[in-house]
C-alpha cells in the first residue's frame, strides 16, 4: 500500500505543478549577399581624357589625351578687303537729250501768199520765182515741259538742224532761241544757202545757261530762192527745223529724269596675302557688304554681279534699291558667299594673263524715275563701297608659310 500512495503523491505532484519548456537560445555568425553587380574598367577609370579599348581577345589599352597645341588653320587663309570708294556726283551724269521738231510746209508759206493756192496750185509744176524775206520774224514755239520746267547747265551743246524740202534753194537764214519767261537770247544761228535736199547743221555750247521749259525760236529772215525751171509743187514738201539739247551735265535742274545709268565699271579687288598666290578657294563662311548713300531725290537701283563667284554652277548677281538719305549713314545690304567657289585669277582675259589672290566684280548703279518733277543738285551725289570677309574651307595656290612656331609652353594634365 506505501508503494502504492507513493506512485500516486508522485503524479499528484506532476500534475499540480507543471512547467511550460524553455525554449532554446544560440548566436550564430553568417554571410548573406544582399546586392548583386559587376565592374570594369570603364568604372574605375572615369578620366574623359582617357580612351579605353578593347579587342576581341579582352585585352584592354588605355589611350591618354590632351590638347598640347590648337592651332586655327583658318586665321592663316583670313581674307578680308574694302574696295575702294565710289562717288558718283550728279554732274557727271550724262542725261538724255531733249529733241523738239518744228516743220514749216511749202503749202503754209503759199496759203501767205494772195491767191497763192491759184498760182502754185497742189500737184502742179510751176516755175517758182525768187522770193525773198517770204519768211521774217517767224516764231516757233519750243515746248520742253515733257522734259524739265528748268534746267541750269554747266555743260550742254544747242544743235539746230535745217532741212530744205522745198523744190528749190533758201537762202539768207538767220535764226534765234530766246527763253519765254524772261527773253533771254540764248543762241543765233546763220547761213547763206541751204539748197534742195541739203540739211544745215550747227551747234553752239549753252554752258552756264539756264533754259526754260517754254522757249521761242523766231526765223529773222529767210528767202526763196528761183527754182531752175518747172518744178512739181508738194504742199507737204517741207522745212525741218530740229533743235537739240545734248552732251547735258547739270548744276541743278528741275525735270522729268527717266531711269538714268549714273556709273558702271568693271573692277579687280586684290586680298592682301602676305606672300600667299592663291588661285581659288571655296568659302566656308564668308560675305559681302555692300554700303550706299544717296542723297538724289529718287530711289537708287544697284547691281552687283562677281562672275568669279559661283555655287552650285550659278554666278552671283544681286539688285538692290537704295532709298534717298540724308543723314548720311550708309544703307548697308549684307550677302552671305557660305559655300561658294571663289576663283582668284581675276577677270577672264584679262590683259597680261591670269593673276592671283584677285575677285573680279562689275557695278552699274542707277537712278529710278518716279515719273514726277524732281530737283536734283550739282552737289547730290550717289557714295558706296564693298566690304569682304571670307574664310576658305580649302585653298588653292601657294599658301606662303609652311612653318610654324609655337611655345615654349608648360601643359599641366590631370592623367
Amino acid at each position: 500500500m506505501k508503494k502504492t500512495l507513493l506512485i500516486a503523491l508522485t503524479t499528484l505532484l506532476f500534475i499540480a505543478c507543471k512547467h511550460e519548456l524553455e525554449k532554446p537560445t544560440w548566436d550564430v555568425d553568417m554571410i548573406t549577399p544582399i546586392s548583386n553587380t559587376s565592374l570594369n574598367i570603364n568604372n574605375i577609370i572615369t578620366d574623359s581624357t582617357t580612351i579605353i579599348n578593347e579587342d576581341i581577345e579582352g585585352f584592354i589599352s588605355l589611350v591618354y589625351q590632351e590638347s598640347l597645341l590648337n592651332v586655327n588653320y583658318d586665321s592663316l587663309l583670313l581674307l578680308e578687303t574694302t574696295s575702294e570708294e565710289t562717288t558718283i556726283k550728279i554732274d557727271s551724269v550724262d542725261f538724255d537729250d531733249v529733241v523738239i521738231e518744228h516743220i514749216i510746209t511749202i503749202g503754209s508759206v503759199i496759203n501767205e501768199i494772195p491767191f497763192g493756192t491759184i498760182l502754185f496750185p497742189d500737184g502742179s509744176q510751176r516755175d517758182i520765182p525768187s522770193m525773198p524775206g517770204i519768211i521774217q520774224n517767224d516764231t516757233i514755239n519750243i515746248d520742253a515741259s515733257e522734259y524739265f520746267e528748268t534746267m541750269t547747265l554747266y555743260n550742254g551743246m544747242l544743235n539746230i538742224d535745217l532741212t530744205n524740202e522745198y523744190p528749190t534753194n533758201i537762202s539768207n537764214i538767220s535764226f534765234s532761241l530766246y527763253n519765254a519767261t524772261n527773253q533771254n537770247l540764248i543762241a543765233t544761228f546763220s547761213t547763206p544757202l541751204i539748197e534742195s535736199g541739203e540739211t544745215y547743221t550747227e551747234s553752239v555750247s549753252v554752258a552756264r545757261e539756264t533754259l526754260d521749259h517754254l522757249m521761242i525760236g523766231i526765223i529773222n529772215n529767210m528767202d526763196v530762192d528761183a527754182s531752175n525751171g518747172l518744178v512739181p509743187i508738194n504742199y507737204t514738201d517741207a522745212i525741218i527745223t530740229k533743235i537739240s539739247i545734248t552732251e547735258i551735265k547739270i548744276m541743278e535742274a528741275t525735270a522729268y529724269f527717266p531711269n538714268q545709268l549714273l556709273h558702271e565699271e568693271n573692277v579687280e579687288e586684290s586680298f592682301e596675302l602676305g606672300n600667299a598666290r592663291l588661285t581659288e578657294i571655296r568659302i566656308k563662311t564668308g560675305s559681302v557688304i555692300i554700303n550706299a548713300v544717296s542723297t538724289l531725290p529718287d530711289t537708287g537701283t544697284i547691281i552687283y554681279a562677281i562672275p568669279s563667284l559661283t555655287k552650285n554652277g550659278i554666278t552671283f548677281k544681286t539688285e538692290v534699291k537704295v532709298p534717298p538719305n540724308t543723314n548720311g549713314e550708309p544703307t548697308q545690304f549684307t550677302f552671305s558667299f557660305d559655300g561658294y567657289i571663289m576663283d582668284l585669277t581675276g577677270k577672264d582675259g584679262r590683259v597680261g594673263g591670269d593673276t592671283v589672290n584677285t575677285i573680279y566684280a562689275t557695278l552699274a548703279a542707277y537712278l529710278d524715275s518716279t515719273g514726277e518733277l524732281e530737283t536734283i543738285h550739282q552737289v547730290d551725289s550717289f557714295y558706296l563701297f564693298n566690304e569682304y570677309f571670307f574664310t576658305p574651307e580649302y585653298a588653292k595656290g601657294y599658301i606662303g608659310q609652311d612653318t610654324l612656331a609655337f611655345g615654349p609652353e608648360t601643359i599641366e594634365t590631370d592623367v
